[in-house]
């Protein structure tokens, strides 16, 4: 009789479980129910980064079933969390792109700005007020236009003229202004590389990260400028595994986001042959594997490896590469992969690493503002709430000078209203 009873029970417990199943999948309205054995079968390290499918029906009251259907998960509000990317971000703005396509147009804004430049330059003497707040006021897309256009109307390269009326950090940065940015991003790579050894950091700061877009105008303004190719020049400067992220990088193999391909099967795959070249290989670590993966792969569809990887191995690819790496090829690996999973921070600790240590590395980050100029209320925004001190302020403590003066009307042109 005994044995009757306790087959019964189980049978009962059996039921009960599949019909908790059943009625949680369902979303039937159940205010207050908690079904433990439907919650149990959820990964909620899964829904944290997806969306929710009224699963909050098993602890709390909900609407009716109709009101119930798929549902993309509630923004967070949060720092550091953004829109998700389906490509790498252009740092350059549309303007830049589309010169490529024809010739530029030029406002009376523009003439006026020229004039200006020139008559701060005419003359004995610079009159460096004058400058910064010419320059310094514009964007991107104006100073692109600057660039181009003071070469029509006075015979003369913007970027000579700077490098004879000013010096100093306050020059550098004047140039760095005086130029297109795809020719000034090519500058930037030149000093990099020019003497004795290679300034690393400088050059994987420009290379590593972008779209497959920038990387070919890139390309196109460095063999422009300095009649050489960038790929053999970097080949040249660099050597090892940081050559082998470089080419990787120049490529410009950043396959388009296709959901039909860029799947959750096929990110388990990735994630699975991330770990074969690295943590799970034996003997020393396949690192142009590696590389191939974190540059192949969209943002988006790079989200959907790293959390595969989570989810299999406990770490992220960013561990994982740490764990692998070291040196500069392990930083420029991880500021690589940072670019495309979350750019706006990684481009905020960019900025703050050149005010670390003993002093600033004044060329580092004048490089750095010019560069971010188009994105920088992005990168301000994370940086204040990753250091809890706006960039302003960071630029007030570092510099000083018409240095200072320069980045400050930089910063306010990029976001007046901070």
């Amino acid at each position: 009789m005994g044995v009757a009873w306790l087959l019964m029970l189980i049978i009962a417990a059996m039921t009960m479980d599949f019909l908790a199943g059943v009625v949680g999948w369902c979303c039937l309205d159940l205010p207050g129910v908690l079904l433990p054995a439907a919650l149990g079968r959820l990964d909620w390290r899964y829904l944290e980064e997806t969306d929710y499918r009224c699963f909050e029906s098993f602890v709390i009251k909900t609407s009716p079933r109709q009101n119930c259907e798929h549902k993309s998960k509630p923004e967070k509000k949060q720092r550091g969390k953004q829109a998700k990317n389906i490509m790498s971000i252009n740092l350059y703005p549309e303007s830049v792109h589309k010169a490529e396509l024809g010739e530029p147009e030029f406002t009376p804004e523009i003439d006026e700005a020229c004039e200006k430049i020139y008559k701060a330059c005419k003359g004995f003497g610079t009159n460096e007020n004058a400058l910064i707040t010419t320059l310094g006021s514009k964007d991107m897309s104006e100073r692109f236009l600057i660039a181009l256009r003071y070469k029509q109307k006075y015979d003369q390269d913007l970027y000579e003229l700077m490098k004879k009326e000013n010096s100093g950090d306050f020059g550098t940065l004047t140039q760095l202004m005086a130029l297109p940015i795809p020719e000034a991003e090519a500058k930037i790579i030149r000093i990099a590389t020019k003497g004795i050894g290679t300034n690393e950091k400088l050059l994987y700061s420009v290379i590593c990260g972008r779209s497959n877009e920038e990387i070919d105008l890139l390309k196109k303004a460095y063999y422009k400028r300095y009649n050489k190719d960038l790929s053999i020049l970097v080949a040249k400067e660099v050597g090892g595994d940081l050559e082998k992220l470089a080419m990787c990088c120049l490529q410009g193999m950043e396959e388009k986001f296709d959901p039909s391909y860029h799947t959750e099967s096929k990110a388990e795959e990735d994630a699975k042959a991330f770990y074969k070249a690295g943590q799970g290989k034996t003997f020393g670590t396949d690192e142009k594997a590696l590389f191939e993966i974190i540059c192949k792969c969209p943002p988006e569809y790079l989200q959907m490896v790293n959390l595969a990887y989570v989810n299999k191995y406990d770490v992220s690819l960013e561990y994982a590469l740490k764990k692998e790496l070291r040196g500069k090829v392990e930083d420029a690996a991880v500021y690589h992969l940072s670019m495309k999973l979350n750019p706006y921070k990684t481009m905020a600790e960019h900025i703050k690493s050149t005010c670390s240590g003993v002093g600033t590395d004044e060329l580092g980050l004048s490089c750095a503002i010019v560069r971010f100029q188009n994105v920088l209320p992005n990168v301000m925004i994370e940086h204040n709430a990753e250091y809890g001190k706006t960039l302003q302020e960071r630029l007030m403590d570092e510099t000083g000078g018409d240095y200072q003066n320069l980045l400050l009307e930089i910063t306010r042109a990029a976001w007046p209203d901070a």
